[in-house]
């Protein structure tokens, strides 16, 4: 295992501040491009200094109506396979309503297109053969690609800056960045916690802190930090005994906007249904207990007291609670009254 540097360098070529999947990713490649003049900080400790990448789904589906985003996403999972760190575990988008269905039809096409192969069109009986514990009754159909799956995020980040550092890059972990100068137009230091570091290149990969780093430097990153509500729920019977992470396919509810995933003994369901809620990059982001009161709309809002109509998360979980048929149904109990109790259990950028 690479070891961090006890003492910044004074100089380098290049600084990248923020060590999740983006900024190792940046320094990884950067390296096996011949630049090994690299410091990679954060103000977080590693493996995982704290962000989305230590706590997001990490699910991906290859297929998109964009070609350039399809080919990215390939090159993506291309670089996870040879990492192995990508769990194929397939994916199935799924219909409640005709527009959907003909979404999905739309979805065939594009797969053609861009030569996604296999993928198919599937009717409510086939999907509950590969998902038993989804009500098939108020589905029409579903799209489902096989080669979608889930990534080991921060064990990819992980080796993406260990091979980096092998090849000359220094990392210091712990760090905080107090400022950035600029002259005449250019940046020229990185000021921390730890000292400065002259640099001739700063990559700013912060997630949902990257606006207050770039204002640093007078630039602006047009970049709204936003709550989303996922939940683990657990241990579900029916998971008692899994053979990997995920032994069923992820399930995509665009009609609720909702998706859920197993995690091993346990079962992952995000959500999308609530009212946007933005936060303050200049502020930091409030941990699991804190986030049960949001600063919204200038004022403090929990759950259930004074939220708008249709707000209040435990009036979304009843298109889950149809949507899955798990055998405990003290689990779905336990889904309610946990998001009645927290707006976001977790924050994702």
């Amino acid at each position: 295992m690479a070891t961090e540097a006890r003492q910044l360098p004074a100089r380098q070529r290049v600084v990248i501040i923020g060590a999740g999947i983006v900024g190792n990713s940046v320094a990884y490649h950067l390296t096996q491009l011949g630049e090994t003049d690299i410091t990679l900080i954060d103000k977080g400790p590693l493996p995982n200094p704290g962000g989305s990448t230590g706590h997001a789904s990490n699910f991906i589906f290859p297929v998109d109506h964009s070609k350039e985003m399809t080919s990215l996403t390939l090159e993506s999972m291309r670089q996870y396979k040879d990492l192995d760190v990508f769990l194929e575990c397939g994916g199935i988008e799924v219909a409640r309503t005709g527009e959907r269905m003909q979404e999905l039809n739309r979805r065939m096409v594009s797969a053609a297109s861009w030569g996604i192969e296999p993928v198919s069109l599937l009717d409510p009986a086939q999907i509950k053969e590969l998902v038993p514990f989804i009500d098939e009754e108020i589905l029409l159909g579903g799209f489902y690609t096989p080669g979608a799956g889930v990534v080991d995020s921060l064990r990819a980040a992980t080796i993406m800056r260990e091979r980096a550092q092998a090849a000359g890059m220094t990392v210091s972990a712990n760090t905080a960045v107090t400022g950035l100068d600029v002259e005449r137009g250019r940046i020229t230091r990185v000021r921390t916690d730890r000292g400065e570091i002259e640099a001739d290149l700063v990559v700013i990969a912060c997630g949902c802190w990257s606006p207050r780093i770039a204002r640093m430097a007078d630039a602006r990153i047009p970049l709204t930090p936003a709550v989303h509500q996922m939940i683990d729920i657990g241990p579900v019977p029916r998971f008692a005994d899994p053979k990997t992470l995920v032994d069923y396919p992820i399930v995509r509810d665009m009609d609720t906007n909702m998706y859920e995933r197993q995690e091993g003994t346990g079962l992952e369901i995000g959500s999308y249904a609530h009212r946007p809620i933005t936060l303050d990059p200049d502020e930091d982001w409030p941990q699991v207990e804190a986030s049960k009161r949001l600063l919204v709309d200038g004022r403090n809002v929990s759950a259930g007291d004074g939220a708008a109509a249709g707000d209040d998360p435990a009036d979304q979980p009843a298109h889950g609670a149809r949507f899955l048929q798990l055998s405990d149904r003290g689990c779905i109990q336990k889904l309610r009254a946990r998001l009645r109790s927290s707006w976001s259990l977790r924050a994702n950028g």
